[in-house]
């Protein structure tokens, strides 16, 4: 069943695609699960304003073949930035239209965009959005970010809670507030710049204890030698 995956940037679209492959690695899989189904072999093709038809019948029938030949195994076409592939003057995805149907589902199909494509292709696949993240998710999110970080023992999603709070419910009302005002940019600042901010606050953190423990051992052994 051909799928497509639609978000803005920033929603972990091609990451679950990702961690789909990781997982399934078939015999060598981690889990018991995994391992009861074939791997999957991804056929992967960037969409772009110069994607050609070509390039799209090409991987299909590479993935074809490679099915054909590898029967234990399952193919996966993998588009991803479909939407570009859609606005391009080549009008490259027209040739999906027969690819996707069902007589030709010879392999799977996973696409990934940041808008919506036309309704002739989405007719023919599964059709997944992702919502927008409300307040809650992007506190969470910058709360298991900072989890990331905790290395000796330093509890940073707990100590810095009140910064990782502030920060959250700033960034939710600035992006509310540009989409209830219609703002052409309001997707400017997307939720990889969220990212990004907690990172880089984290990382002045970090960056900053080590300065100040090192000035207090500069301290204590000044006064030891003293003494």
């Amino acid at each position: 069943i051909p799928i497509v995956i639609c978000g803005k940037p920033g929603r972990s679209k091609t990451l679950s695609f990702r961690i789909l492959l990781d997982s399934m690695k078939g015999e060598a899989s981690k889990t018991p699960f995994c391992r009861q189904y074939p791997e999957i072999v991804a056929f992967q093709i960037q969409g772009s304003l110069s994607t050609t038809s070509s390039e799209i019948l090409d991987i299909f029938k590479r993935g074809r073949t490679y099915q054909m030949n590898n029967k234990a195994k399952n193919v996966v076409i993998f588009m991803d930035e479909m939407g570009l592939a859609e606005i391009s003057e080549n009008n490259p995805l027209k040739v999906m239209h027969s690819e996707l149907e069902q007589e030709n589902d010879r392999i799977s199909f996973v696409g990934i965009s940041n808008w919506f494509i036309d309704a002739s292709k989405m007719n023919r696949v599964i059709y997944n959005v992702v919502q927008d993240p409300d307040q809650n998710d992007i506190i969470e999110t910058g709360k298991e970010i900072a989890k990331s970080y905790e290395i000796n023992g330093d509890n940073y999603s707990k100590k810095y809670e009140d910064i990782i709070l502030r920060l959250s419910k700033a960034y939710y009302k600035m992006i509310t507030k540009k989409k209830d005002e219609k703002d052409k940019y309001q997707y400017f600042h997307g939720s990889r710049d969220y990212y990004s901010l907690i990172k880089s606050v984290l990382n002045d953190i970090i960056r900053n204890k080590v300065k100040i423990d090192n000035e207090i051992d500069k301290v204590i052994e000044l006064s030891l030698k003293s003494s």
